[in-house]
Protein backbone atom coordinates (compact mmCIF):
# COMPACT_ATOMS: atom_id res chain seq x y z
CA UNK A 1 0.00 0.00 0.00
CA UNK A 2 1.41 3.95 -0.75
CA UNK A 3 2.47 5.04 2.56
CA UNK A 4 0.53 7.86 1.83
CA UNK A 5 -2.70 6.32 1.88
CA UNK A 6 -2.31 4.24 4.88
CA UNK A 7 -4.84 5.14 7.25
CA UNK A 8 -3.11 6.19 10.96
CA UNK A 9 -4.72 4.20 13.83
CA UNK A 10 -4.28 4.59 17.57
CA UNK A 11 -4.30 1.96 20.28
CA UNK A 12 -7.24 2.40 23.19
CA UNK A 13 -7.28 0.43 26.08
CA UNK A 14 -8.41 0.80 29.71
CA UNK A 15 -6.74 -0.26 33.18
CA UNK A 16 -7.61 -2.11 36.09
CA UNK A 17 -5.43 -4.41 38.07
CA UNK A 18 -7.64 -6.61 40.76
CA UNK A 19 -4.40 -8.10 41.75
CA UNK A 20 -0.74 -8.43 41.79
CA UNK A 21 -0.87 -10.47 39.34
CA UNK A 22 -2.92 -9.06 36.52
CA UNK A 23 -1.14 -5.67 37.19
CA UNK A 24 2.05 -7.20 36.17
CA UNK A 25 -0.19 -8.82 33.27
CA UNK A 26 -1.50 -5.34 31.92
CA UNK A 27 2.03 -4.12 32.09
CA UNK A 28 3.83 -6.51 29.77
CA UNK A 29 0.61 -5.62 27.32
CA UNK A 30 1.29 -1.90 27.56
CA UNK A 31 4.57 -2.40 27.06
CA UNK A 32 3.75 -4.72 23.83
CA UNK A 33 1.82 -2.32 22.44
CA UNK A 34 3.90 0.67 22.98
CA UNK A 35 6.54 -1.45 20.40
CA UNK A 36 4.01 -1.39 17.67
CA UNK A 37 5.06 2.80 16.94
CA UNK A 38 1.55 3.57 17.09
CA UNK A 39 0.65 6.29 19.94
CA UNK A 40 -1.25 4.50 22.72
CA UNK A 41 -3.97 5.46 25.05
CA UNK A 42 -4.76 4.59 28.32
CA UNK A 43 -7.46 5.10 30.49
CA UNK A 44 -6.87 4.37 34.29
CA UNK A 45 -9.06 3.17 36.90
CA UNK A 46 -6.65 4.69 39.43
CA UNK A 47 -9.08 3.43 42.52
CA UNK A 48 -8.33 0.19 42.36
CA UNK A 49 -6.43 -1.64 45.05
CA UNK A 50 -3.42 -1.90 42.82
CA UNK A 51 -3.09 1.35 40.47
CA UNK A 52 -0.32 1.20 37.78
CA UNK A 53 -1.00 4.57 36.41
CA UNK A 54 2.92 5.80 37.93
CA UNK A 55 4.19 2.60 36.40
CA UNK A 56 2.31 3.21 32.79
CA UNK A 57 3.80 6.64 32.73
CA UNK A 58 7.04 5.73 32.23
CA UNK A 59 6.25 3.44 29.13
CA UNK A 60 7.53 5.18 25.78
CA UNK A 61 5.05 5.53 23.43
CA UNK A 62 1.65 5.96 25.91
CA UNK A 63 -0.28 8.35 27.20
CA UNK A 64 -1.94 7.67 30.33
CA UNK A 65 -4.83 9.40 31.86
CA UNK A 66 -6.81 8.97 35.22
CA UNK A 67 -10.57 7.88 35.33
CA UNK A 68 -12.33 11.12 36.53
CA UNK A 69 -15.19 8.54 37.15
CA UNK A 70 -15.46 5.06 38.45
CA UNK A 71 -16.82 3.02 35.95
CA UNK A 72 -15.99 1.08 32.86
CA UNK A 73 -18.10 3.47 31.05
CA UNK A 74 -16.11 6.55 31.52
CA UNK A 75 -12.79 4.89 30.52
CA UNK A 76 -13.95 3.40 27.28
CA UNK A 77 -15.46 6.61 26.50
CA UNK A 78 -12.25 8.68 27.26
CA UNK A 79 -10.06 6.50 25.62
CA UNK A 80 -12.10 6.79 22.56
CA UNK A 81 -12.13 10.47 22.62
CA UNK A 82 -8.30 10.71 23.14
CA UNK A 83 -7.23 8.19 20.34
CA UNK A 84 -9.77 9.69 17.56
CA UNK A 85 -7.58 12.64 17.86
CA UNK A 86 -4.49 10.83 16.52
CA UNK A 87 -6.10 8.36 14.35
CA UNK A 88 -8.50 7.62 11.66
CA UNK A 89 -8.62 3.92 12.82
CA UNK A 90 -8.78 2.83 16.53
CA UNK A 91 -7.58 -0.46 17.36
CA UNK A 92 -8.96 -1.15 20.70
CA UNK A 93 -7.79 -4.21 23.14
CA UNK A 94 -8.40 -5.19 26.78
CA UNK A 95 -5.48 -4.56 28.45
CA UNK A 96 -5.36 -8.30 30.12
CA UNK A 97 -5.29 -9.84 26.49
CA UNK A 98 -1.25 -10.00 26.66
CA UNK A 99 -1.19 -13.62 24.34
CA UNK A 100 -3.50 -11.57 21.66
CA UNK A 101 -1.34 -8.24 21.72
CA UNK A 102 2.31 -10.74 22.16
CA UNK A 103 1.18 -13.40 19.69
CA UNK A 104 -1.64 -12.46 16.99
CA UNK A 105 -1.54 -8.31 17.19
CA UNK A 106 1.17 -7.32 14.37
CA UNK A 107 -0.57 -10.13 12.18
CA UNK A 108 -4.19 -8.43 12.60
CA UNK A 109 -2.44 -5.06 12.12
CA UNK A 110 -0.84 -6.52 8.95
CA UNK A 111 -4.16 -7.71 7.66
CA UNK A 112 -6.30 -4.24 8.15
CA UNK A 113 -3.33 -2.66 6.61
CA UNK A 114 -4.04 -4.78 3.61
CA UNK A 115 -7.63 -4.39 3.44
CA UNK A 116 -8.29 -0.62 5.56
CA UNK A 117 -12.16 -0.46 5.45
CA UNK A 118 -14.39 -1.33 8.22
CA UNK A 119 -14.31 -2.95 11.48
CA UNK A 120 -11.85 -6.03 11.26
CA UNK A 121 -12.34 -8.30 14.48
CA UNK A 122 -9.87 -11.39 15.42
CA UNK A 123 -11.99 -14.20 16.06
CA UNK A 124 -10.86 -17.91 18.17
CA UNK A 125 -10.85 -20.86 16.32
CA UNK A 126 -12.80 -23.58 17.28
CA UNK A 127 -10.33 -25.43 19.43
CA UNK A 128 -9.73 -22.13 20.95
CA UNK A 129 -13.00 -21.49 22.01
CA UNK A 130 -13.55 -24.52 23.48
CA UNK A 131 -10.73 -23.84 26.30
CA UNK A 132 -12.98 -21.38 27.78
CA UNK A 133 -15.43 -22.23 30.87
CA UNK A 134 -18.75 -23.59 29.25
CA UNK A 135 -20.76 -21.46 30.43
CA UNK A 136 -19.12 -18.56 28.88
CA UNK A 137 -19.11 -20.40 25.63
CA UNK A 138 -22.94 -21.03 25.74
CA UNK A 139 -23.37 -17.20 26.66
CA UNK A 140 -21.30 -15.79 23.78
CA UNK A 141 -22.85 -17.89 21.02
CA UNK A 142 -26.24 -17.10 22.53
CA UNK A 143 -24.86 -13.47 21.53
CA UNK A 144 -23.31 -14.29 18.58
CA UNK A 145 -26.78 -15.88 17.60
CA UNK A 146 -28.38 -12.35 18.63
CA UNK A 147 -26.29 -10.24 16.42
CA UNK A 148 -26.47 -12.47 13.20
CA UNK A 149 -29.80 -12.75 13.47
CA UNK A 150 -30.75 -9.23 14.15
CA UNK A 151 -27.93 -7.68 11.46
CA UNK A 152 -28.66 -10.24 8.91
CA UNK A 153 -24.80 -11.56 8.42
CA UNK A 154 -22.92 -14.71 9.11
CA UNK A 155 -22.87 -16.24 12.93
CA UNK A 156 -19.17 -15.56 13.95
CA UNK A 157 -17.04 -14.88 16.97
CA UNK A 158 -17.94 -11.43 17.75
CA UNK A 159 -16.96 -11.12 21.54
CA UNK A 160 -13.43 -11.84 21.76
CA UNK A 161 -12.78 -8.12 22.57
CA UNK A 162 -10.23 -6.71 20.53
CA UNK A 163 -10.98 -4.61 16.94
CA UNK A 164 -9.87 -2.29 14.85
CA UNK A 165 -12.52 0.38 13.69
CA UNK A 166 -13.51 3.38 12.13
CA UNK A 167 -13.40 6.90 14.17
CA UNK A 168 -16.10 7.51 12.06
CA UNK A 169 -18.82 5.24 14.30
CA UNK A 170 -17.74 7.49 17.17
CA UNK A 171 -20.07 10.50 17.12
CA UNK A 172 -23.13 7.79 17.38
CA UNK A 173 -21.59 6.05 20.21
CA UNK A 174 -21.62 9.81 22.06
CA UNK A 175 -25.42 9.91 21.28
CA UNK A 176 -25.93 7.43 23.83
CA UNK A 177 -26.45 8.95 27.21
CA UNK A 178 -26.78 5.58 29.22
CA UNK A 179 -24.25 3.52 30.41
CA UNK A 180 -23.44 0.54 28.60
CA UNK A 181 -20.41 -0.84 29.69
CA UNK A 182 -19.43 -4.01 27.88
CA UNK A 183 -21.98 -2.96 25.78
CA UNK A 184 -19.65 -0.40 23.27
CA UNK A 185 -18.82 -3.66 21.47
CA UNK A 186 -22.04 -4.92 19.96
CA UNK A 187 -23.10 -1.24 19.78
CA UNK A 188 -20.27 -0.65 17.58
CA UNK A 189 -21.29 -3.54 15.21
CA UNK A 190 -24.52 -2.65 14.86
CA UNK A 191 -23.67 0.94 13.91
CA UNK A 192 -20.89 -0.04 11.30
CA UNK A 193 -23.59 -2.38 9.36
CA UNK A 194 -26.15 0.29 9.67
CA UNK A 195 -23.92 2.31 7.80
CA UNK A 196 -22.87 -0.36 5.40
CA UNK A 197 -19.87 -0.50 6.06
CA UNK A 198 -17.76 -4.18 5.77
CA UNK A 199 -16.90 -6.40 8.82
CA UNK A 200 -13.72 -8.22 8.42
CA UNK A 201 -12.90 -11.54 10.27
CA UNK A 202 -9.23 -12.80 10.71
CA UNK A 203 -9.23 -16.02 12.92
CA UNK A 204 -6.74 -16.89 15.28
CA UNK A 205 -5.34 -19.53 17.65
CA UNK A 206 -5.06 -19.00 21.59
CA UNK A 207 -5.29 -20.17 25.05
CA UNK A 208 -8.15 -19.16 27.26
CA UNK A 209 -7.61 -16.13 29.80
CA UNK A 210 -7.08 -16.63 33.48
CA UNK A 211 -10.44 -15.55 35.10
CA UNK A 212 -10.06 -13.27 38.34
CA UNK A 213 -13.86 -13.64 38.98
CA UNK A 214 -14.20 -17.70 40.14
CA UNK A 215 -17.87 -19.58 40.82
CA UNK A 216 -20.68 -17.58 41.52
CA UNK A 217 -18.46 -14.65 41.09
CA UNK A 218 -17.84 -15.35 37.74
CA UNK A 219 -21.20 -16.40 36.47
CA UNK A 220 -22.44 -13.36 37.58
CA UNK A 221 -20.14 -11.27 36.01
CA UNK A 222 -20.49 -13.40 32.58
CA UNK A 223 -24.48 -12.35 33.12
CA UNK A 224 -23.72 -8.93 33.61
CA UNK A 225 -21.89 -8.60 30.24
CA UNK A 226 -24.59 -10.42 28.49
CA UNK A 227 -26.69 -7.84 29.86
CA UNK A 228 -24.55 -4.69 28.65
CA UNK A 229 -23.74 -6.46 25.26
CA UNK A 230 -27.63 -6.84 24.56
CA UNK A 231 -28.67 -3.78 25.19
CA UNK A 232 -25.93 -2.06 23.30
CA UNK A 233 -26.94 -3.73 20.30
CA UNK A 234 -30.20 -2.17 20.70
CA UNK A 235 -29.51 0.46 21.58
CA UNK A 236 -27.65 0.33 18.09
CA UNK A 237 -30.07 -0.72 16.17
CA UNK A 238 -32.53 1.30 17.15
CA UNK A 239 -30.22 4.64 16.43
CA UNK A 240 -31.16 6.23 13.14
CA UNK A 241 -27.76 7.05 11.48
Amino acid sequence: MNKRMTPKISIATVTWARTVEEKIIVLKTLKKLASFGLPVIVVDQANSKFPLIDEAKKIKGICVFKASKHGLDFQVRKSFEEAAKLGDYIFFTESDKLDFVKNHAERFLGEFYKHPHGTWLPARSRISFLRFPKFQQDMERFLWEAVSALLNIKRNDFTYGPRIFPAVLLPHFNKVREEINCGFQAFLLAINHKLKLPLHIMEFNSGAPVDIQMGDELIAYRIQQLEDELRGLRIGWNMKV
